[in-house]
């Protein structure tokens, strides 16, 4: 198993992490040189983009995820299809769940796909987990789950667990972010979760934003991310942290929303143990959709790398300084506002001041750009917080 290395003091670890970022690009170590090769078009073909939703024994939970999946997905199965219930174990109430389900979905035309995988691995959650990941990733792109009568390879897969409330327009999100991720090598995947996108303090639901942080909680992966680079590799537990690592990010990028279009609700039963309910708990998950199918190009092109860089900096730039938090919220009711840190303890003291969470993965801290978080404390104008800002600006500047 691989780990983050944890016996470094956090702090000297993650300011030297913050003011290296331009030593990583120097070094020629940063992201690939080939990044988007055209502005993608949403012509994603049936079935090859299916959802796979890991499930263990909560039926009760599974319902209610299959509940919004029923309400939301496309029925001409551009995105989601097959739906392929990989569940771990044999729990027969979480069995009679999915043949329910089976028929409902059958009736609107959307197959299901119903795996079994069996371990021996028991009272050990996250090693139990991540070997039902990798199992059940194999089975998809193995061409082992697609659905009968369809031999189309998946080109990629939206990722769900059992307890996951999706928003109406979850499904279309991940249709208009794909075309972007198979084309831009500096992305590694696509998540639909924001992990500091509580209510009243979001508010733009068709804004997407690039972050040096993993969310996961509804994701998307390539085939080739898959092959070339996890599938030999895949740890035998604790695979969110493993795919944060840099062995594994690589500098790559994860587009998620402002506004989550994923709850998570599992306070019971769960591998975390419900280690953040508290805070999970307060993610607004979005009440207003997008008609990402109409949305034209501009938002893929503001999504390349060089683009999406220059626009940020810009913002960033502009946004108001401030040294104290307590000024900074006062500001911030008029215009963008900005507090810089020097620190990963000084990180920490800002983000829970304003009540974000404040740890961070492989010295990233979560939804995290270039060492940059935001926040809207009154729910409009966004609160930055930043490296010193010549850092920031070079960093940004540093895009191949």
């Amino acid at each position: 198993m691989i780990f983050s290395a944890r016996a470094i003091d956090q702090s000297t670890k993650y300011r030297r992490c913050v003011f290296n970022f331009l030593h990583v690009y120097r070094e020629g170590q940063g992201l690939p040189s080939k990044t988007t090769e055209t502005t993608p078009k949403n012509n994603l073909l049936p079935y090859e983009s299916p959802l796979i939703i890991f499930t263990y024994q909560r039926d009760n939970y599974l319902r209610d995820t299959l509940t919004d999946i029923l309400k939301n997905i496309p029925r001409d199965c551009s995105v989601g299809c097959p739906i392929v219930l990989s569940q771990d174990g044999n729990n027969p109430a979480v069995i009679n769940v999915i043949h329910n389900f089976t028929k409902q979905f059958a009736e609107i035309g959307i197959p299901v796909v119903h795996l079994q995988h069996h371990n021996n691995i028991r009272g050990k959650p996250y090693i139990e987990l991540a070997v039902h990941y990798g199992w059940g990733l194999t089975q998809v792109f193995s061409n082992r789950a697609q659905a009968p009568g369809k031999s189309i390879s998946p080109k990629r897969v939206i990722i769900l667990e059992e307890d996951l409330h999706t928003a109406e327009d979850f499904f279309d999100y991940f249709a208009a972010m794909a075309p972007i991720l198979d084309r831009d090598f500096t992305l590694l995947a696509v998540s639909a979760f924001n992990d500091n996108g509580y209510e009243g303090k979001v508010l733009q639901p068709d804004r997407v934003l690039r972050s040096d942080f993993f969310p996961g909680l509804g994701w998307m992966l390539t085939r080739k991310l898959w092959e070339e680079e996890l599938q030999h590799k895949w740890p035998q537990g604790y695979w969110d942290d493993w795919l944060r690592e840099p062995a594994q990010r690589q500098n790559r990028h994860i587009l998620r929303p402002e506004i989550s279009r994923t709850f998570h609700f599992g306070v019971k039963g769960g591998a975390s143990m419900n280690q953040f309910g508290s805070r999970l708990s307060n993610v607004l998950l979005d009440q207003t959709p997008v008609d990402w199918k109409h949305f034209g190009e501009d938002i893929m092109k503001s999504l390349e790398l060089p683009r999406y860089n220059a626009n940020y900096a810009a913002l960033v730039q502009a946004a108001h300084l401030e040294t104290s938090i307590d000024k900074a919220l006062q500001i911030v009711k008029q215009r963008d506002t900005r507090i810089e840190y020097q620190s990963f303890k000084e990180f920490q003291r800002l983000a829970r001041a304003l009540k974000l969470m404040d740890d961070e993965k492989a010295m990233i801290p979560r939804t995290a750009y270039k060492g940059i978080v935001e926040t809207r404390p009154h729910g409009d104008h966004l609160l930055f917080l930043t490296p010193p800002l010549q850092v920031v600006l070079e960093a940004l500047k540093a895009a191949p």
